[in-house]
Formats: C-alpha cells, sequence, structure tokens
C-alpha cells in the first residue's frame, strides 16, 4: 500500500467519497494532516460472537474524546448496525456516557467493575486497606452473584459502618451508582459472559496494538487494520468448522441431551455445557416435595453447594427458577447449570428444553462463509438494504444445503434451479465487485 503514495490529502477525498461528504467523515481535512502529530483516538466497539470470542463490530479514529465525537461514532455506529445494542461497558468516562444516553436511548449503560474498584485504595486510604480485611469484605460483596439487590445493600451498609466510613463521599457516590454495576441488579438480564468489566475491550487493543503503532501513517494503519479484522475472521471461519463439521466426544453419563447439545452448540459453548453434565455425578441425594399450584420443589445437594429449585411441568413446558445463586436455573452466559440437569434427569426428560436454548450461542447463529466466495470486505460498503438481503440468501442456501443433503432427488432439483439463475446472471453481464482489498484501494 506504501507504493500507492497516499497521502493525509488523498486519504481525506477517499474518505469524502466513500462516506458520500465532508459532515460524514469525522474530522476535517486539516486534521487528517495532523494525524500523526495528535495521535489520534482509536475506539474499536466489541462484541461476543457465538463462540464466545470477541468480535470486531466497527472502529474509529478520532480527534478527540470529546462527548460531540463520541456522539457523532456512535449514531453512525447505528446507522450502519440498524439497532441498538442491549448493554454497553465502558469505565467512568464522563463524555462518553454523555453519548451513550444521547444515543442509545434504550440500552443499558453499564460501568466497569475493575475500574470502580480499582480505585478503592485512593479514595479510602491505603493504610485502611493494607491493614484491615477491608478491601477483602468489600470486594466479597461486589463481586459476588449470590446477593439478590435488597441482601447487597444491607451487607454493603454492615461494612461501611464497621470500618466508619459513612462519611466517606466517594464511596457514598459508587453507591449510588449501584445499579450501573453491582451484579446483583443484574440477575434477571442474560448478559452473555460480558457485563462486568471492560476486559475484553482491553484484550482487544492488545490484539490491533501487535500490528500497529502510534506512529503509523493513516494509510499504514488501515492495511494493518485490516489484516488484523482479517485474521479475527479466520478465527471465526475456523470455529465455525470445527463446530459444525467436527463431534467432539461425549463424556458425560448423561448421553441424550449431551448428544442434543452437540447439535445446537457451538464447540466452545458445548464444552461448557459438558463440563455441567460431567458434574451431575458429584450429587450425592435429593428430595422433592409437591407444591401448590403444579409446583414441584426440588432439593439437590453436591459435594460443594446446596441448590434449591422449583420447576413446574405443565403440557411439555419447563419452567425453572434458582434461589439466590443462579437465577432461571442457567449458570454462566445463559446455559443450564448441573443441578437443573439432574433434575431433568431425575424426571426422565429426554429432550434439551427449548426455552433454555439462546440463539446466540447456536452453530447456526452466523451464516456459513466458509462455502462462498463473496467478497465480506464488499459487502459492508453496500447498501444495508443489500447487505441484509446477501445475508439472507446466505444463510438460506446454508440451511437448503444441510436439509437437503439427506435427499438426493431434491438436492439435485435444487442445484438445477441455482444453476439456472447463474446462467440467467452471467447473461446479463453483471459485473463483479472488486476482488482484493489492493484493487478498492486503487
Amino acid at each position: 500500500m506504501s507504493k500507492l503514495n497516499l497521502g493525509p490529502v488523498k486519504a481525506f477525498n477517499v474518505m469524502k467519497t466513500c462516506f458520500g461528504g465532508s459532515e460524514d467523515v469525522g474530522a476535517s481535512k486539516v486534521e487528517y494532516k495532523n494525524y500523526k502529530r495528535y495521535s489520534m483516538v482509536f475506539v474499536p466497539l466489541t462484541g461476543i460472537d457465538n463462540h464466545h470470542c470477541n468480535v470486531t463490530f466497527g472502529a474509529a479514529l478520532l480527534a478527540s474524546e470529546t462527548a460531540d465525537t463520541y456522539t457523532w461514532l456512535l449514531r453512525v455506529f447505528l446507522k450502519a448496525v440498524g439497532s441498538q445494542p442491549k448493554f454497553v461497558v465502558t469505565d467512568q468516562d464522563p463524555a462518553m456516557k454523555k453519548a451513550i444516553s444521547a444515543v442509545f436511548v434504550d440500552t443499558r449503560h453499564r460501568l466497569c467493575m475493575w475500574h470502580v474498584i480499582h480505585k478503592l485504595s485512593l479514595k479510602v486510604g491505603v493504610r485502611l486497606c493494607n491493614s484491615t480485611n477491608f478491601k477483602e469484605r468489600i470486594c466479597g460483596v461486589v463481586w459476588t452473584d449470590i446477593l439478590a439487590p435488597e441482601e447487597f445493600e444491607l451487607e454493603w451498609e454492615m461494612v461501611i459502618v464497621e470500618f466508619n466510613l459513612e462519611d466517606n463521599d466517594w464511596l457514598s457516590d459508587i453507591f449510588a451508582l449501584r445499579e450501573s454495576w453491582i451484579p446483583a441488579y443484574y440477575r434477571m438480564e442474560p448478559m452473555s459472559g460480558l457485563m462486568r468489566t471492560t476486559s475484553r475491550s482491553e484484550c482487544e487493543n492488545h490484539f490491533f496494538g501487535q500490528v500497529c503503532n502510534s506512529k503509523a501513517t493513516l494509510v499504514e494503519f488501515m492495511t494493518h487494520y485490516e489484516t488484523a479484522i482479517e485474521a479475527q475472521r479466520h478465527t471465526h471461519r475456523k470455529n465455525d468448522h470445527e463446530s459444525r463439521y467436527k463431534r467432539p466426544q461425549l463424556k458425560s453419563s448423561y448421553k441424550v441431551l449431551e448428544g442434543q447439545a452437540v447439535d445446537i452448540y457451538t464447540k466452545s459453548i458445548f464444552c461448557d455445557v459438558q463440563a455441567e453434565l460431567i458434574g451431575v455425578v458429584h450429587f450425592i441425594n435429593q428430595r422433592y416435595e409437591d407444591q401448590p399450584d403444579g409446583f414441584v420443589k426440588f432439593n439437590v445437594n453436591d459435594f460443594q453447594q446446596l441448590c434449591t429449585s422449583l420447576f413446574e411441568f405443565f403440557r411439555q413446558t419447563f419452567y425453572a427458577w434458582r434461589y439466590r445463586d443462579i437465577v432461571f436455573g442457567v449458570f454462566q452466559f445463559g446455559l443450564l447449570c448441573r443441578h437443573i440437569f439432574y433434575v431433568l434427569r431425575l424426571m426422565d426428560i429426554r429432550e434439551f428444553p427449548k426455552q433454555y436454548i439462546l440463539n446466540r450461542w447456536r452453530k447456526e447463529a452466523s451464516p456459513n462463509y466458509s462455502e462462498f466466495s463473496i467478497s465480506r470486505e464488499y459487502m459492508t460498503e453496500l447498501d444495508p438494504d443489500v447487505h441484509s438481503m446477501m445475508r439472507d440468501v446466505i444463510y438460506s442456501t446454508e440451511y437448503t444445503l444441510n436439509r437437503l443433503s439427506g435427499n438426493k432427488e431434491e438436492l439435485s432439483l435444487y442445484k438445477d434451479h441455482v444453476q439456472s439463475y447463474m446462467k440467467k446472471v452471467q447473461d446479463m453481464h453483471i459485473l463483479a465487485p472488486p476482488a482484493s482489498s489492493r484493487d478498492r484501494f486503487a
């Protein structure tokens, strides 16, 4: 790419052409010229894919970290994606907080727990943290998933009174923000293993830091960025391939549900489910009692903890609740826990409860791109409606091929139909998009 000799002014003109105008670029021509001098801020937007790995939704280079620049970024992101995220995790940056509340009005904004607790020694004093068990006590109240909101508030007050910290303004302030960072207030919401800290963003920063540095030119940065994104996509395609075409060994004594879990979940998520199924063997006793309104109360003991669950079984529909430690009978990431599997086994349930299968962890959560040669880089530049239709076609094609693989006659008819339309497209002489990033840059 260095051979193209694309300087900051030309780069600005390219971006202006791609985005449809200067107002949509997010920086002025002068700021592009001063890119190396001011070390623009790189902001990746990170989420989790169906393999529980990081995925980059998008990224931006900002000239400053103000509420206005973050607002512009989030509006462009929202325009590109088409929907608001359910949760966003950030540190306590006030500019980011203002932008999120202005643009993502339906999104719940959670603060990173690590960034809050990291300030503890500074705000209450190093001597108190080092000479007493205060830090251990406060972390035991903050980090646990066991406590309900009322229990958390009671435990917090007990710690504050015990160490005479009622007059500490910082502790009062973060307690007032408790619904934004304490796990007790998120017990009813599936957060996919994401919503405690910004550690995934830190991991993402390290990932991009391996292929780029702050002294790179804009063009050099773009080539490094595309290299990193392609490496991320390669990892996702590899995980997809292994999940779809390699069958893990069954290890639990509950082969029925374990075999169904293999067909449902991606490889990494299945390993978590399998670990819970294997853990069923640790249970030593159980009892159950009939309750009013068709409920049955199960008390299941294992070597490590007491689990109390409620089940209602009516017209082949299962509902489960857990007291205190695990809400809705699930452990992490919205997956069933070993205690629930044990009760399913007791009741001779041989079908995986469909209402507890989160689509985000399924193999089919993302289309199977591995069998197609469509330029994914080019797809991101298309009209959003065209992009959406292409994704639907890819998913429909994969779904159809998977279902017809056992029916040779129907598969042959489908093949003839597709090839006839392919010939029609060839006769129309429609040009394909540029195949490589180099051609698109040129």
